[in-house]
């Protein structure tokens, strides 16, 4: 495109347009030579246009009327756009055409084929279309790029990733001033946080997600905001959300949404030691994601929904049963990249071998495991190694063993207070005690322990209204109710409203049904 020399130039062009006329202000040339160049260009485009329609092929090569090794687009007939235009101008249309049309067909070609790539199941090349195509789209086409590496980032397990083309995508959004693209950016910032174990900044991104999102995504940020308050063991506020999530799910028909609230029900019910609950709610979580995702190996949604039952068949000591599922994980993982699942599987192999007395190995996956970079399984880990370390080597002297062991508990109380898992560092705080009357060396210690898992206790109020004793400590089967209260299910017997599903809760005076059975009533 020409540029004019400078103000005297453009001056000089403002009177031949307006004779008699001066421009008022700098503002006035500026407002001018916008209108100039929106001009140009738009006579550019047409003619690249027009001489598009009417060549019969285009081919790479030399401009038509350039010598031989000029760069542009060869038509078969360059004459037929027009003969008004001269050369410089069919140069200059070229150029504009290869910057502002071709640069756009080439990264919806490069979407296309990543996502042929990822129908296929290869990834890595998926990846790589989807990056190139990130360098050629506009913001708009950027935006929903960003949407599948975000997506693919979240099958591979690398979340620092997620985080980091979320924040590119809200930058966008917020660029592009679009209320359903900011509403978008602000959810995948909160998976990510959330995936990340910063719970509380999960919980902010999604109070301004509902600022912006419809009524038919809310669901997810309801979920969303479940899953960290039952990750920082605020168990009453979590089954609010998962009340309000299970409304959208019976008025939308939300299979997936379903799906994973299932999941949410079962890590509730594992956390609290309802370990039959947790792993009837694990199966049918697996029977609805087999209707939702494609089963496979290469599934990454489906894969991470079955492996949410390792845990609770760990728990249930079904040892052989939990090898097997946990092998699989580890060869689809494997092959496809999942680093999330790799890390967890680790875990649960350290735990089924320290469950069978195998505590060199159980110690040597607790360590890998607590390598891999992931918060909660690192925390999940330097407990585990805690218990296998007292085992590892009867040849030590007891006091060494103890005393490795309470390094650990150190560093997993530092992690846990620093993730907000209040019920882990109560458990912790109980261990420590335990541990520190073994050694008989610092009785304050013990005190010190004990006291702050009571202030916890009574802070978390995980107390059955009914029999008054504590869960969450020991294995028992429990119930959680639609208004936030979770109680024995023996102690609920009684006070189950005869021919119906609720349950007389003596805290609120009221009938409330079971949330987590309800979503089983949906799947």
């Amino acid at each position: 495109m020409q540029q004019h020399g400078g103000a005297g130039d453009l001056t000089l062009q403002f009177h031949k347009k307006y004779p008699g006329e001066l421009p008022q202000s700098s503002s006035s040339l500026s407002r001018f030579a916008r209108q100039q160049r929106t001009a140009q260009e738009q006579r550019l485009l047409a003619y690249c246009l027009k001489a598009n329609l009417q060549s019969t092929t285009v081919t790479s090569g030399c401009c038509p009327d350039q010598k031989k090794g000029g760069g542009g687009v060869a038509l078969n007939n360059p004459n037929s756009a027009g003969n008004d235009a001269n050369e410089k101008e069919r140069s200059d249309c070229f150029l504009y055409l290869s910057e502002c049309l071709m640069g756009g067909l080439l990264a919806r070609h490069r979407i296309q084929a990543g996502i042929r790539n990822y129908k296929l199941q290869d990834y890595q090349a998926a990846y790589r279309e989807w990056v190139a195509a990130t360098r050629l789209c506009d913001n708009r086409e950027l935006f929903h790029t960003l949407n599948y590496l975000i997506s693919l980032s979240f099958d591979f397990g690398h979340f620092q990733k997620m985080l980091a083309l979320s924040v590119q995508q809200f930058q966008i959004g917020r660029f592009l001033n679009e209320r359903a693209l900011i509403a978008e950016s602000y959810l995948n910032l909160a998976t990510s946080r959330g995936l990340l174990c910063n719970w509380e900044l999960c919980l902010s991104y999604c109070k301004n997600c509902l600022l912006y999102l419809d009524a038919t995504k809310v669901g997810y940020v309801y979920m969303s905001i479940a899953c960290s308050y039952l990750e920082m063991n605020q168990f009453s506020a979590a089954i609010g959300f998962l009340k309000l999530t299970f409304d959208i799910c019976s008025k939308h028909e939300n299979q997936g949404l379903v799906v994973q609230a299932l999941v949410a029900c079962s890590g509730m019910f594992l956390t609290l030691k309802s370990y039959p609950e947790a792993r009837e709610f694990a199966m049918r979580a697996i029977e609805v994601a087999e209707t939702v995702f494609s089963v496979g190996p290469a599934s990454c949604r489906y894969r991470r929904t079955k492996v949410h039952v390792i845990p609770v068949q760990i728990k249930l000591r079904q040892l052989d049963d939990a090898f097997r599922l946990c092998e699989e994980s580890v060869r689809s993982s494997l092959e496809y990249h999942d680093r999330y699942v790799q890390a967890k599987c680790l875990l649960f192999f350290a735990d089924i071998h320290r469950l069978k007395s195998d505590y060199e190995v159980a110690y040597q996956s607790y360590q890998a495991a607590a390598d891999s970079g992931y918060q909660q399984i690192q925390l999940k880990a330097l407990v585990g190694m805690a218990k296998s370390v007292i085992k590892l080597s009867p040849s030590d002297d007891i006091r060494i063993r103890q005393n490795k062991a309470m390094g650990f508990y150190n560093n997993a109380l530092e992690l846990a207070t620093t993730l907000g898992c209040k019920l882990e560092i109560f458990r912790l705080h109980r261990r420590m005690a335990k541990l520190q009357s073994m050694l008989e060396d610092h009785p304050d210690e013990v005190d010190r322990h004990l006291r702050s898992a009571d202030g916890l206790s009574d802070e978390m109020q995980l107390f059955c209204d009914l029999c008054g004793s504590l869960y969450g400590l020991k294995r028992s089967q429990l119930k959680a109710l639609s208004c936030g209260h979770i109680y024995h299910t023996g102690c609920l017997l009684e006070k189950k409203r005869p021919g119906s599903s609720q349950y007389f809760c003596t805290t609120c005076r009221c009938f409330s049904e079971d949330i987590c059975e309800s979503f089983l009533s949906l799947a």
